[in-house]
């Protein structure tokens, strides 16, 4: 977790470290904190951990709308699959990204 200087929550990430494979749950940043690479600040740190378990692979899925797809990119992930109408509100696609 990420916090401003007044303590608030700015960004957060959430994983488990299942098998050799860091799972990225859920990431997200707060607008007002966004563009200050929280979001790949706290993926890099969920990496490293995960690389003390043993885990040398990592998944996200991203949803086709969400615009945090810029984050995945610059950590160097590519589209391993993608989870068709598994979304329902709105029903979208969510493709899974991975890196090693």
């Amino acid at each position: 977790m990420a916090r401003t200087g007044g303590g608030r929550t700015a960004a957060y990430c959430n994983v488990w470290v299942v098998d050799d494979a860091v799972q990225v749950n859920s990431l997200a940043t707060r607008p007002p904190e966004r563009r200050r690479d929280l979001a790949g600040t706290l993926v890099n740190h969920a990496l490293a951990i995960g690389g003390t378990c043993g885990a040398g692979r990592a998944t996200l899925e991203v949803r086709a709308s969400n615009k945090g797809c810029p984050t995945a990119e610059r950590l160097a992930c590519t589209r391993r699959s993608v989870r068709r109408a598994c979304n329902t509100s709105p029903r979208e696609e969510a493709p899974v990204l991975g890196g090693n």
